[in-house]
């Protein structure tokens, strides 16, 4: 099953899973490796009174077995704002005040993300549904003095599930963000869900939508909700492309962005 490398990670997986055959993944001795990249941009004033604008661009690094999926993610990053909002999780922000009245802009390093992901396949021809159990690890590589990590480690533990019905694959994501301690402003841990829908169009397309949300991480922030449609297309046999749009429904979400992101396996 693949993957996008942020949130909206459910969506890349699912849209790329209708245009392939993940009974075949399960196959004895099938593996792959394959390497991704892209960019997210994202918009919004979070509730203060000037917009912050991130930009987020990832390489990433997929080892695939049967069951088993192991994945690192080098991003650089670029964040232009008052300061309300710091780097989080893979390109997500972080709200931490009402920032300043002025706008400066930091770039560099983000936070290095590594997952690991065990995939339970169900018997084939059976009703039960695909489930994925993901543990993942937020490495405070990104400078916490220029605004681009918080400067702690994070990690994330989710159970993603999702089942075909035909061409039409619903999917759903809940999970748990412990986050690190770092000085200076208290962060919450969080609880993360996600759902919604492919369709698959043809063998080599597929659109969908899902529905985001995240509790917030300070009291300075509303829960983030969003809502992002998305397009999967295979222009070869070996390459995907993802791309997708973000619609922020609070402030503690982005009000617009978008995001594309290529795959190449090996």
């Amino acid at each position: 099953m693949k993957r996008k490398t942020h949130f909206k990670m459910a969506a890349g997986a699912a849209g790329v899973l209708a245009l392939g055959a993940p009974a075949a993944m399960a196959q004895s001795g099938w593996n792959e490796f394959s390497l991704a990249t892209g960019f997210e941009y994202t918009t919004g004033d979070y509730g203060a009174d000037v917009d912050t604008d991130i930009l987020y661009v990832p390489v990433t690094a997929i080892f695939e077995t049967a069951r088993f999926q192991l994945k690192a993610t080098v991003p650089y990053l670029r964040i232009e704002g008052p300061g309300a909002v710091i780097g989080g999780p893979e390109g997500g922000g972080v709200i931490i005040g009402p920032g300043g009245p002025g706008v400066t802009t930091q770039s560099g390093l983000g936070d290095v993300i590594v997952s690991a992901t065990y995939n339970l396949y169900p018997r084939s021809g059976g009703a039960l549904p695909y489930v994925e159990l993901t543990a993942k690890a937020k490495l405070p590589t990104a400078d916490e003095d220029r605004g681009l990590g918080t400067g702690k480690t994070d990690v994330t533990v989710q159970a993603d599930i999702f089942r075909s019905f035909g061409p039409l694959t619903p999917f759903a994501m809940v999970g748990y963000r412990f986050r690190g301690d770092p000085e200076g402003f208290d962060l919450e841990n969080s609880f993360l869900a996600s759902g919604g829908a492919v369709l698959k169009m043809s063998d080599r397309f597929s659109v969908g939508g899902v529905f985001d949300y995240r509790e917030a991480a300070t009291v300075f922030s509303e829960d983030s909700r969003e809502i992002s449609p998305f397009i999967a297309f295979k222009p070869a046999e070996n390459v995907t492309v993802n791309a997708y749009g973000v619609f922020g429904l609070s402030d503690g979400s982005p009000d617009t962005g978008g995001g594309l992101q290529i795959r190449k396996a090996f």
